[in-house]
């Protein structure tokens, strides 16, 4: 697949809007995750086993972020915060409140950067390979991990009443946008974290997540709608 719409998903992600500078701890990473191999019927029958189920079910996931952008050369990372809505149907919308206020929304008919007064909008037909980074993107946070093994090599452990599990790309050209992947959490996705090669991280951070077995309200879908 075309790596090119990912980066642009993980690059508008990072830098809608600006960011500041702060000064946060970081989460410790299991030593051994990428030593764990597992298949994804492995994973999905042990470390996986409970949140998988529920997540199956899920047709909207919604909560707020921080999301944090270690830069090689910068002394402290690029923050940023903000809320999200994950509708299997509809898309993702990405809205960022602070430093400053703008919203991103990838959906089946493209993607749309709302700054402001302005709105930048690609369509699918310009960027065919933006339905492909959707469902992908819905996958990690609903924990696919059928759909994820189709690009990635899976890792897992399980951590007491949590898991983390590790992605590795399987193309070079998902390569070239972060070497690995790592998703902490419990019931849910809590935490996100992207190692390029270069050293670069991009971390998310997820709070007050919601998730439910029914469609968006007629406020939410609108958002979703250009």
């Amino acid at each position: 697949m075309n790596a090119q719409p990912l980066y642009g998903v993980v690059i508008a992600l990072g830098v809608v809007g600006a960011a500041v500078f702060i000064a946060v701890p970081r989460v410790a990473l299991a030593e051994n995750l990428f030593d764990q191999p597992l298949t994804a019927k492995q994973l999905l029958e042990t470390v996986l086993a409970q949140p998988a189920v529920e997540l199956s079910a899920t047709r909207v996931l919604s909560g707020k972020f921080i999301q944090r952008r270690y830069l090689n050369g910068l002394p402290r990372p690029l923050v940023s915060s903000g809320d999200f809505i994950l509708a299997r149907e509809q898309g993702i919308l990405w809205r960022t409140t602070e430093p400053f206020a703008s919203e991103f929304v990838l959906a089946p008919g493209g993607m749309t950067l709302r700054d402001g007064d302005t709105e930048t909008h690609v369509s699918d037909a310009e960027r065919p390979a933006l339905r492909t980074t959707l469902e992908m993107l819905f996958a990690i946070f609903a924990l696919d991990v059928a759909r994820l093994a189709d690009n990635f090599e899976l890792h897992g452990l399980a951590q007491g009443d949590g898991w983390q599990v590790g992605l590795r790309p399987r193309s070079g050209g998902l390569a070239q946008v972060f070497d690995r992947a790592v998703i902490t959490g419990a019931r849910h996705v809590e935490r996100i974290e992207l190692t390029t090669a270069g050293g670069d991280r991009t971390e998310l951070e997820f709070a007050g997540v919601v998730t439910r077995a029914t469609a968006l309200d007629a406020a939410e879908a609108a958002r979703f709608r250009r």
